[in-house]
């Protein structure tokens, strides 16, 4: 892209696309962006103004707070989705979120433990939770949940779970 990107809109938005296609599915901060390209907190912002204006083709611009991150657009996530061979993710069943609940509020925590709470037991539940990455089991093969987890719920960390009815 020709111009100046410290006074060209569009010019500022080429290399701030260029960073989020290169830091992948991480995205980046508007601190981050403006150390790589080098322009000004309000010249950064005219541009991701103009980037949400004006997506690039098949791609969107996702802002949250001051985190950015370039993503397939939503008009063309189902065929990129065939492409790939994926299924849309399947929602977790009843028993996969309870499990799922108790080793988040009572990790780390062994099956044996995960069942004797529930009262049955959890194997496919537990299995599909795996599959997923949303739990693990940590070095002393305990159940914990994982960053995927925190991400599926869209939580900064377990601290911001909502605390347990009763105060457990």
């Amino acid at each position: 892209m020709e111009g100046d990107p410290r006074t060209d809109t569009r010019a500022a938005a080429a290399p701030i696309l260029g960073v989020l296609w290169a830091s992948a599915s991480a995205g980046a901060s508007v601190k981050e962006l403006r150390a790589a390209i080098g322009i000004s907190r309000e010249r950064l912002e005219e541009a991701c103004v103009y980037l949400l204006a004006n997506p690039p083709l098949g791609q969107s611009v996702q802002r949250h707070r001051d985190e950015l991150k370039l993503v397939t657009a939503p008009e063309v996530s189902s065929s990129v989705e065939r492409y790939l061979g994926r299924d849309r993710p399947t929602s977790l069943s009843k028993a996969a979120l309870e499990v799922l609940s108790i080793i988040a509020y009572r990790q780390p925590i062994t099956r044996a433990g995960l069942e004797l709470i529930r009262g049955s037991a959890s194997d496919s539940a537990l299995d599909s939770l795996l599959q997923r990455g949303l739990v693990e089991h940590n070095q002393h093969h305990l159940l914990v949940t994982t960053r995927a987890f925190l991400d599926y719920l869209d939580l900064r960390d377990l601290a911001d779970l909502p605390p347990l009815p009763g105060g457990d």
